[in-house]
């Protein structure tokens, strides 16, 4: 069944591949209702539409995924109410990476771990990219301590450049690294830049899990090995294929054109892996990274 685009959310359908049971989207956002939920006034962009977790769970209904993690949204900068209620509301389907600032609360992260969330995400780019970020890597330093008690992981929204100068002490932090969206490639720049081999050298090194998301926004959602992602998505694999879990993005915020539509990023996925890696992407790499329960 196809489920065309609306003021609430992006197109979605039904994959031409059956998902295996225990399916996870390991990426996607919770936004609204902003009546109950509003948005920061100095966060990165105010969606047009709220997409709250209704939307998300009869998406995954229809396209068969059971499980989901839910990643805190920049346009709530460190307000994490809208997620929280999610994961209290669904406690056994889903899981959550929060935003912090780097002064709160051991007693408010465990409380955050008894509902389910299981990381932190961080950000960087350089500042001539116009990002702004309420949680950076030296937050991600001050932090480090306190989400090892925790058995968190760091996930990692970040720039190749940066990821290049700061890979010691990331090694150094004794946690495990999740990188967003393939590790943001720079296509034109092929596997072999030295970047991207250290996120190689990071994933086969068993320190770094990797997210097989947002292909489209790089080079397109065309499913053959042509599509200029194929050799980035596939060298991730070679790494490390039991430290890779697929996001599916959704919904797909800060989009220029029209949304990408689930199930074909699904069926993308099912052409570029054989049935176990996709199973294992699917879902036992998540349930490891992400603890959930048979």
């Amino acid at each position: 069944m196809e489920h065309g685009a609306s003021a609430c959310q992006p197109a979605y359908s039904s994959p031409r591949h059956i998902l295996p049971a225990g399916a996870c989207d390991s990426h996607l956002h919770v936004l609204g209702p902003r009546l109950r939920f509003p948005y920061a006034a100095a966060g990165r962009y105010v969606p047009a539409a709220d997409v709250p977790i209704e939307a998300c769970l009869d998406m995954h209904d229809e396209v068969g995924i059971a499980r989901a993690v839910l990643v805190q949204s920049s346009s709530y900068g460190t307000d994490n109410r809208a997620m929280l209620d999610a994961l209290r509301r669904y406690p056994g389907r889903l899981r959550g990476v929060a935003v912090v600032a780097p002064d709160i609360s051991p007693k408010c992260l465990r409380d955050m771990h008894e509902l389910g969330v299981r990381g932190l995400r961080f950000k960087q780019f350089p500042a001539e990219q116009g990002h702004r970020a309420v949680a950076d890597l030296q937050a991600l330093a001050r932090l480090a301590g306190p989400m090892r008690e925790l058995g968190w992981h760091a996930q990692l929204w970040i720039d190749p450049e940066v990821l290049l100068l700061s890979e010691p002490m990331l090694r150094g932090l004794d946690l495990p690294l999740v990188f967003d969206h393939l590790g943001q490639p720079r296509i034109g720049d092929g596997v072999q830049a030295p970047a991207f081999q250290t996120l190689l050298g990071l994933l086969g090194d068993g320190i770094a899990w990797i997210k097989l998301s947002a292909v489209y926004r790089f080079a397109g959602i065309e499913a053959d090995r042509g599509n200029r992602c194929f050799p980035f998505h596939d060298a991730l694999l070679r790494a490390n294929p039991g430290h890779a879990v697929w996001g599916s993005d959704w919904p797909h915020v800060q989009m220029a054109g029209p949304p990408p539509d689930v199930g074909r990023l699904l069926d993308l996925l099912a052409g570029w892996t054989d049935a176990d890696t996709w199973r294992g992407i699917l879902v036992d790499n998540p349930a490891t990274l992400y603890g959930f329960e048979d």
